[in-house]
């Protein structure tokens, strides 16, 4: 598992296929979208997902609420990077491009 260092939080992004239900019943008729579209979809659900790890200065200027692990979080769009372990994708992203906590 990764540990983030300082100010950054690894968010394990939600599965599409799990909260777009249109891509999700297209995909279970055996319908193939457009490759543009379906990476159009998978950017856009890639705004929400699972908070995994926190580094130790994430969140020390945040007042009010402050996300917690297995929190579901929104951040930014193009926020961070993606990186693969074990087959799992995660992004790495800093504390200041969660903007929400669902």
């Amino acid at each position: 598992m990764m540990r983030p260092v300082w100010g950054r939080c690894v968010v394990k992004p939600t599965d599409i296929t799990e909260t777009d239900e249109t891509l999700r019943r297209s995909k279970n008729a055996g319908l193939i979208l457009p490759e543009n579209k379906e990476k159009e979809r998978l950017q856009h659900g890639q705004i929400e997902g699972e908070l995994i790890a926190v580094g130790g200065n994430c969140f020390d200027d945040w007042k009010g609420t402050i996300p917690e692990n297995g929190d579901t979080v929104i951040y930014d769009k193009y926020a961070g990077f993606i990186k693969e372990v074990n087959g799992t994708e995660y992004r790495i992203i800093s504390d200041t491009d969660i903007l929400a906590i669902v």
